[in-house]
């Protein structure tokens, strides 16, 4: 009941778009609040794309006001993801 409470807020507070063009993964993440818990699932974003094949992988933050270390940290973490899976990341 908790996490799934916290899989609905998390929703709520961020949300990415996934667009694939030419083997390149574009994902737009917009939302107000970019720390904490509800920035874990942005790691399962990028999982998704490797899982596909994606070779590259564009994140844009144009439309997040704010985000906290917690996110700097899961984009270091999927940042490793991709270059031990030979891929390519741009922020």
């Amino acid at each position: 009941m908790v996490v799934q409470f916290l899989e609905e807020l998390c929703a709520k507070l961020m949300r990415v778009k996934v667009d694939i063009r030419d083997h390149v993964a574009v994902l737009t993440v917009s939302g107000t609040l970019m720390s904490g818990p509800t920035v874990v699932p942005f790691q399962h974003y990028v999982e998704e794309v490797m899982a596909d094949g994606i070779t590259n992988v564009v994140v844009d933050f144009s439309r997040v006001r704010w985000f906290g270390s917690t996110m700097l940290g899961v984009l270091a973490v999927s940042l490793e993801m991709l270059r031990n899976a030979e891929t390519g990341w741009r922020v």
